[in-house]
């Protein structure tokens, strides 16, 4: 690879440009004020309270406001600043999602800036890369919601460009090692799955022969204060599962491979399944029109998608892993394909540098062989059937102030959940409990933030069961047994358990089909006292023993 090359006021342009495109687009999808429907987002915004209100880094959200060892501290951090900065719930969960997508359109115009500077990829190709994320309606989701995958794309920006900076120059500067080794360090504070971004950045200075030392401490400064918080979660999977899935990501993800006879077989299973899911992804995220139109069309659309996605992965494989940026993304990919859970989310922060990459490789292909206006046209109809579907998000977020993840069926709109039948429940729990009445719902995380009690969700996800049962084929139940869940309301004192639509989660049903089991076996336990017009809104009393 050759030096960095200067970057002009064109590409100047071209970047703030992919900003403000990114930004229009994340207006049209974002549903301001209702936080919570991916579970996380609400998590992240009550910690950020939490922090702005004095309460240290805890989750004030559960019963005991144990800490908060799960989740990085950084982007949860930046969140308490904007809570403090706006008066009313309603306003500062806004203006916290304006945040998100302020960080969103800096990742993308700076990972434009990045590829183009260091000669990854030509101008053209990393332009179009940042118009088909800035059309995506799944990457959209995650820029205007409270959650943590753009922010984490931004951190990783400055990281590499912080990085490969350092490698390229010959001078030896501590000053300037250290501060590599803190920008290194702060895609981990971001997203755990960001610890693989200081290892390789250390191994390609060491590649280059440049000082370790000092980056080396940068690092341990940015990234060991952490750990150390997270070990006092460390073990307690296994003391309280319910409290555990909050609290430790080490025992979570060693529990999400099944039981320990099985262990050997899902973990191979799944981190076969996982990599088929990380190529399809692409697909699916990057062209969600297209994607839809194969699902119509044929049973073979993920195949088709996953052969996309492969190209992609394939264009970073060839550029070589002794250059930083494909071995920072083949690094990511080994780590989200050996997390028992789908890695459809993870596939979001590098979605710009994996269509940079591949565009860029279809782009030096074409206009060897035929033209580049193939891939013009071909990326210019992804565009436009992304922007279709964008259209109906807008449509069905204007009619139900719900930020669906994934479309409902436009065909009937009867179907569609409502943000006004969450907030009239909320508003019957917050009438009918005190600021010590625990709640228990499958939104737990929502429920407690727009009530103020303290609420849990009564049930730990098998994740080779719930996600991979047809890979591993664990048939046990995905949620426990309706003995567990008689357990986790007892265990807790909850007072009342809220069942709500989960609208994209495969918990929805599976959480439905437990209520209803528990319901058959201990009638006594569970006594609806309130209920929407729509059923699937139902508040139960816990009464039984």
């Amino acid at each position: 690879m050759t030096d960095a090359s200067a970057l002009t006021v064109r590409d100047g342009l071209a970047a703030l440009a992919l900003a403000v495109t990114l930004l229009f687009m994340g207006g049209e999808r974002m549903v301001p004020g209702v936080v919570g429907s991916f579970h996380d987002d609400a998590v992240y915004a009550a910690t950020a309270k939490a922090l702005a209100e004095g309460s240290g880094y805890r989750l004030i959200t559960f019963p005991g406001a144990p800490p908060q060892t799960k989740y990085p501290i950084l982007y949860p951090a930046v969140l308490a600043v904007v809570w403090r900065c706006v008066a009313g719930l309603s306003a500062k969960l806004a203006a916290m999602q304006v945040a998100t997508l302020l960080a969103a359109a800096l990742a993308i115009a700076g990972a434009y800036l990045y590829v183009v500077r260091f000669r990854y990829v030509a101008r053209a190709p990393a332009f179009a890369a940042g118009i088909v994320c800035a059309s995506s309606p799944n990457l959209l989701y995650y820029a205007t919601q409270t959650l943590s995958e753009m922010p984490f794309a931004l951190t990783l920006v400055a990281s590499l460009w912080a990085t490969d900076v350092y490698v390229r120059d010959t001078r030896a500067d501590p000053w300037r090692a250290l501060v590599t080794g803190l920008v290194a360090g702060l895609p981990f504070l971001c997203r755990s799955a960001g610890v693989v971004v200081p290892l390789v950045a250390l191994v390609m200075a060491a590649r280059a022969r440049r000082p370790l030392g000092w980056m080396l401490l940068g690092v341990a400064l940015a990234t060991l204060p952490w750990i150390a918080w997270t070990l006092l979660g460390v073990g307690n999977v296994g003391a309280e599962p319910i409290a555990g899935y909050q609290e430790d990501y080490v025992r979570l993800v060693a529990r999400g491979y099944g039981a320990a006879g099985s262990r050997l077989a899902a973990t191979a299973a799944i981190l076969g399944s996982n990599l088929v899911r990380a190529c399809v992804a692409i697909g699916d995220i990057a062209g969600e029109g297209v994607a839809r139109l194969l699902y119509a069309a044929t049973e073979r659309a993920a195949i088709v998608l996953g052969l996309v996605g492969a190209a992609a992965w394939l264009a970073v494989a060839t550029r070589g892993a002794r250059t930083l940026l494909p071995a920072t993304l083949l690094a990511y990919l080994i780590l989200v394909c050996a997390w028992p859970w789908p890695p459809d989310r993870f596939m979001v922060p590098v979605l710009f540098l994996l269509l940079a990459l591949a565009i860029d490789a279809a782009w030096r292909t074409m206009s060897r062989v035929a033209s580049v206006h193939v891939v013009t046209a071909v990326l210019s109809l992804v565009v436009l059937l992304n922007a279709r579907v964008l259209a109906d998000y807008a449509r069905v977020g204007r009619a139900t102030h719900y930020p669906y993840f994934i479309l409902p069926d436009l065909a009937e709109p009867a179907g569609w959940a409502t943000w006004a039948s969450y907030a009239k429940a909320f508003a019957w729990l917050g009438t009918h409990s005190t600021s010590d009445t625990v709640l228990a719902a499958g939104f737990d995380s929502m429920t407690a933030l727009y009530t103020g009690r303290p609420t849990v969700r009564p049930f730990v996800p098998r994740p080779s069961a719930l996600y991979y049962a047809r890979e591993t084929g664990d048939d046990a139940p995905p949620l426990g047994t309706p003995e567990d869940l008689a357990r986790a309301l007892a265990t807790y004192h909850v007072r009342y358990l809220f069942v709500s639509p989960m609208p994209a989660f495969p918990e929805e049903d599976a959480f439905f089909e437990l209520i209803t089991r528990i319901r058959a076996e201990r009638p006594a336990l569970l006594r609806p006292v309130y209920w929407e017009q729509d059923p699937r809104f139902v508040v139960f009393e816990v009464t039984g023993p």
